[in-house]
């Protein structure tokens, strides 16, 4: 059989999974429209998948109904019980084999489902089975990642798994070596000469990883018109300006090739924005920024040192909205992100400017504000009255209150908190312990 089978029980994992009402994976995981791909496949009936009953281990199952919950998995985002989510994804997958084992045949729909498993294995960093999972399909159709009608995603996943693209395991898994150092100099002959755009994102990452930057910025220069060493540009109206993905991704390989990586990585990013004005840098852009800009270091070689880098991010992108006339969108990963910084820094005056930038949009729509919404509102707003109350600027602290309370309820909370505050911090025998709470560390000038 080609497929690895192990004896399983058919239905418990999926069981499992349909009473998991849990989140893990981010959105850029979710399927996004329908299955991309040149090939096309012939369905295993003349009727859709959800009507074709295949036999697993005895049991008569619809396969529509298999690939519906895996499709579900795949969306998870946050999971409470990692090792109890894995136990149940392997089980899903020996399942899914039992079934490959016996019909020998794929159509889209499968293909879809085995790249949904290389793609969870790769985030859960199950490296191992991701890599058997790939040779598997391979042996299958290998013509899927060297013919000449490739799939999209499953040369995406090969690129990943085999030639270093997935920039995750770059700094957490010692084991992620590049096992194909010939396949990336093929797809990308094959991109450019079919003019596909596909991959774009996959081959500048597995450049970056093989420290081929020569070539990198050959491949750069004759797509975008840019090299990320200078940085250097051509003028030409030819070039159009990359995407978002393809400029995190050259971002991420000159904080992996410098040693002050996320200096560098500002400077390209300053001059790209100068060179394509007009350039569309989406959330998820500036939510790998300021989140890289304030991670510690990985490994041997600097991704960023903490503070200054996340704010550096933040202003960056406060000043490209700013040019723009366009309201900062509230991200939650970025605020919580940037909380962090400022609870670290005492930095109440940048602290304001997040608040009033990001969180305007809540005072519009008070009745869709969910948990995790108010706890980080709550956290603003506390941080804020504490700074002020330690620097005794009590009007200060009325005015905040009264022009930035969410409803009546969240205003008696703030006024209460403060006053709290303020007979702590006027009280002569609290006031050390206080002082000692609330740093006072900020030079306070024009607020809002």
């Amino acid at each position: 059989m080609l497929f690895r089978s192990r004896p399983v029980v058919a239905s418990k994992g999926i069981t499992n999974l349909a009473s998991q009402n849990v989140l893990y994976f981010p959105k850029e995981m979710t399927l996004n429209g329908p299955f991309q791909t040149h090939r096309f496949y012939k369905t295993e009936s003349t009727g859709n998948a959800s009507s074709s009953k295949l036999i697993v281990n005895g049991i008569t199952k619809k396969y529509g109904d298999f690939s519906k919950y895996l499709d579900e998995m795949s969306r998870v985002k946050v999971i409470p019980n990692k090792t109890g989510f894995i136990k149940n994804l392997d089980q899903v997958y020996y399942e899914y084999q039992g079934i490959m084992n016996q019909s020998q045949q794929l159509d889209s729909l499968k293909l879809r489902d085995t790249n949904l498993f290389l793609d969870m294995f790769l985030k859960l960093g199950r490296l191992k089975r991701a890599h058997d999972v790939l040779t598997d399909l391979i042996k299958l159709d290998g013509s899927l990642v060297f013919g000449d009608a490739r799939d999209i995603a499953t040369v995406r996943n090969y690129l990943k798994v085999r030639c270093g693209s997935f920039s995750e395991m770059w700094y957490t898994d010692r084991a992620y070596e590049i096992i194909d150092n010939t396949y990336i100099f093929n797809l990308l002959d094959y991109s450019l000469k079919n003019n596909f755009s596909y991959w774009d994102t996959e081959i500048c990452y597995s450049l970056g990883k093989m420290n081929r930057i020569e070539l990198l910025n050959k491949f750069t220069m004759k797509k975008w018109g840019i090299s990320i060493q200078g940085p250097h540009f051509i003028d030409g109206e030819i070039y159009k300006a990359p995407n978002s993905e393809v400029v995190i991704a050259l971002m991420k390989i000159i904080c992996y090739i410098y040693s002050d990586g996320m200096h560098e990585a500002n400077k390209f990013l300053n001059a790209l924005i100068e060179r394509y004005p007009k350039i569309n840098l989406n959330i998820n852009f500036w939510r790998h920024l300021v989140l890289e800009g304030s991670s510690p270091k990985r490994g041997n070689k600097n991704f960023a040192v903490g503070n200054e880098n996340g704010l550096d991010g933040w202003n960056t992108m406060k000043q490209w909205y700013l040019m723009r006339g366009k309201t900062i969108p509230f991200d939650y990963s970025i605020v919580e992100e940037l909380y962090r910084i400022f609870e670290r820094t005492k930095n109440l005056k940048d602290c304001i400017a997040v608040y009033t930038s990001c969180f305007s949009e809540f005072y519009e729509q008070r009745n869709k504000i969910n948990n995790n919404e108010w706890s980080i509102i709550n956290k603003y707003q506390k941080f804020i009255v504490r700074r002020l109350v330690n620097k005794k600027n009590y009007n200060k602290v009325e005015e905040f209150i009264t022009q930035w309370s969410i409803d009546s309820d969240n205003e008696r909370m703030l006024r209460k908190f403060s006053s709290y505050l303020i007979v702590l911090k006027n009280n002569k025998q609290t006031n050390k312990s206080y002082d000692e709470m609330v740093d006072d560390d900020m030079i306070l000038g024009s607020l809002w």
